[in-house]
């Protein structure tokens, strides 16, 4: 009896290795996939300028209930530049102002909404801009921690996020994603029916391509597949830290 219980318990362990093992290759062959390839954005009398030409801006919000599926959005208007230092070897300052009335999703319904007064009240306050106060060397090399303040929905707060340049004679490409909580800004309603914090990307090297409309395995209720399916940002859903 103890022998049998050895083995079924052996084999149960062994199972649950084998899957740990299989999930790690899958987020690693999602990151693979996802990755965005960056072309350098030319620099001027020290200045990049960043446009949706060039630069793309999207968020992920996910909704609470029965549909929880990540729902990806972004901006279609916006500039702004990134300038640097002296030496032209590296990032001293970030500056950006977007149109709120360009932002896009993938769904026409979802895109109206957020204009309106539940979420960004866009007639009311046309614009989000973001002005750097310090971009110092972040613990991993190659990356910095961006310092700011952040203005949207009428509030100004300071944030601070992680990001991944790269500036060469070609010009300067930079990458970062983090977290943000629409609350802190004032936008403190449906927060029973869609999550507060978002996830922002931010990819300084590649142009904007909104997604026009999802595909229909993602319309209507809560599907079987997971709401790992959107790669990249899914990972960041659960037990979503503080900005601020």
């Amino acid at each position: 009896m103890f022998y049998s219980n050895f083995c079924v318990a052996k084999v149960l362990m062994i199972g649950l290795l084998l899957v740990a093992q299989w999930s790690a290759a899958q987020d690693t062959k999602s990151d693979e996939e996802t990755a965005v390839k960056l072309s350098p954005v030319k620099v001027e009398d020290g200045v990049a300028k960043i446009s949706a030409e060039n630069t793309a801006v999207e968020f992920v919000g996910a909704h609470v209930g029965d549909d929880p599926m990540p729902r990806l959005g972004g901006f279609r208007e916006f500039s702004g530049h990134l300038k640097l230092n002296a030496n032209g070897t590296a990032i001293e300052e970030i500056k950006v102002e977007f149109q709120i009335g360009s932002i896009w999703t993938e769904f026409d319904d979802l895109t109206s909404h957020l204009m309106n007064a539940d979420f960004f009240e866009a007639e009311k306050f046309p614009t989000a801009s973001f002005q750097s106060t310090s971009v110092k060397a972040g613990e991993e090399v190659g990356t910095v921690v961006v310092a700011g303040n952040l203005t949207m929905h009428g509030e100004t707060k300071e944030i601070s996020f992680s990001a991944s340049p790269n500036v060469t004679a070609e010009g300067v490409t930079l990458s970062g994603k983090f977290n943000l909580d629409r609350t802190h800004f004032g936008m403190t309603k449906m927060t029973n029916g869609v999550e507060p914090v978002v996830s922002i990307r931010v990819n300084v090297g590649t142009p904007t391509k909104p997604r026009e409309s999802a595909p229909s395995r993602r319309r209507g209720k809560q599907s079987s597949q997971s709401t790992t399916s959107l790669p990249g940002y899914v990972h960041v859903r659960l037990s979503l830290p503080e900005m601020f």
